[in-house]
């Protein structure tokens, strides 16, 4: 149905032409059975992220924010997220903002977890407004947060299975604030 839509008529309800020919070329990616529905779901993180991004107009972060808001998947670290680079400058008390590069080594004790730990960090840099200096990090909201993180990683260790909150298709996302040292 949307490769009917000419680009004319899909800028009529406001899509530029760029955003058009991004649809065009995903809807032509469902059409060819590259992608689908279902194996969009079954797509494991790394596959997902490859074959989302081979879609024009399509890059990580968009990847990122669609398997953290729309899949629920629980262990995404959008690195190239500009408040979450900026939360955990604040987190850390780094001087300069992290590189893309360094975010998975910065953030690996948050696995398997880190969408969740993403959540948080948005709200902390939303709380603290993101031109704060790295050095406040001594504040009782940014101790509050140290000690989520911290346990949120000792639960981690303490359980083999993955928290079925975070997992839940439907409700996942509403469940994301219970993390796992509320269900205690």
């Amino acid at each position: 149905m949307v490769l009917g839509l000419t680009p004319q008529q899909l800028r009529q309800i406001g899509v530029s032409a760029r955003k058009a020919s991004y649809i065009h070329d995903l809807a032509r990616k469902y059409q060819n059975g590259i992608l689908s529905d279902k194996s969009i779901v079954d797509m494991d993180d790394k596959s997902l992220f490859t074959m989302l991004t081979m879609v024009n107009g399509i890059g990580s972060w968009s990847v990122h924010m669609f398997m953290i808001f729309s899949l629920h998947r629980p262990d995404v670290l959008p690195i190239h997220d500009l408040g979450i680079r900026k939360g955990v400058q604040m987190l850390y008390g780094l001087e300069d903002l992290p590189r893309p590069s360094q975010m998975d080594q910065l953030c690996e004790k948050w696995k398997p977890y880190r969408s969740v730990a993403s959540w948080y960090i948005w709200r902390y840099v939303e709380a603290n407004g993101a031109n704060s200096k790295a050095n406040n990090v001594v504040g009782g909201s940014d101790v509050s947060l140290q000690q989520r993180m911290l346990s949120m990683q000792q639960q981690q260790q303490q359980q083999h299975q993955p928290n079925q909150e975070f997992l839940d298709p439907i409700n996942g996302i509403l469940n994301v604030g219970a993390c796992a040292w509320d269900s205690k």
